[in-house]
């Protein structure tokens, strides 16, 4: 029997599909892991070990205070110690929270930082948002209006996606492969295995010559087109206008 190459391409395609989707990353837990200014997740470490000695500033625009979060340690801003501090007009400082108060928790999959000042009367909650490749963005995002002094920031970028632990070497450990990294991993050992055996056979079997040793050559000639079509036909969100007569 002679292998069907023709569903080779499909099976192609849909492997690239899969590879393409991106991986989630949403939590179920997390635990705080003060060495590495963040958490133990069940997908993996997320580490904000980075901003140790750069603590995280925003300016809130209704009011111009400033608010300052060093997730590694407590920070100094005139008169007050602490990990998360409030700063208004240059002139007055509160705390907002200490480091050592630091909690965890998970809600809609995202990390949460709870702080509470060390007098109990301000409480800061910063949630953690991955966006993969995504540069880093802290926001002040209000007060509490029934609650005064309890403040709710975020910080949403590649820093809050959760990385695989360190192997024995420094480097990712055995399980440091994503989905996405497995299933291109697959993608590239079928398209050697399609090759190779699809020219054989057309060789071997098919005696084919010259560019008719490629296997299903159609579909790969047509292949360049359809894609440019199909960027189109996105791009336009189906209003080119051949689309339109039909």
């Amino acid at each position: 029997m002679i292998p069907d190459l023709d569903m080779a391409p499909k099976v192609f395609s849909i492997l690239v599909v899969l590879a393409s989707f991106p991986v989630s990353q949403a939590i179920t837990k997390c635990t705080f892991e003060p060495n590495s200014c963040g958490c133990s997740t069940d997908k993996g470490l997320i580490s904000l070990e980075k901003y140790a000695d750069t603590p995280f500033s925003v300016q809130d625009s209704s009011t111009s205070y400033t608010y300052y979060w060093s997730p590694c340690k407590d920070i100094t801003k005139r008169s007050i110690s602490a990990s998360c501090i409030q700063e208004i007009f240059s002139m007055l400082t509160y705390d907002c929270g200490s480091f050592g108060s630091t909690k965890t928790s998970v809600k809609n999959g995202n990390a949460v930082f709870q702080l509470d000042a060390s007098d109990g009367t301000r409480h800061s909650t910063i949630t953690c948002t991955c966006r993969q490749n995504a540069a880093d963005v802290f926001k002040f995002d209000g007060e509490e209006p029934m609650n005064p002094g309890n403040y709710a920031l975020s910080l949403t970028g590649d820093s809050c996606c959760p990385k695989s632990a360190p192997g024995p070497s420094g480097r990712g450990g055995a399980g440091s492969l994503s989905v996405g990294s497995i299933l291109l991993i697959i993608v590239l050992v079928v398209v050697v295995v399609y090759l190779v055996g699809g020219v054989a056979l057309q060789i071997g079997v098919r005696k084919a010559e010259g560019k008719e040793r490629i296997p299903n050559l159609s579909f790969w000639t047509a292949l360049p087109g359809l894609v440019v079509t199909g960027f189109k036909f996105t791009v336009t969100r189906g209003k080119m206008s051949q689309y339109n007569q039909i």
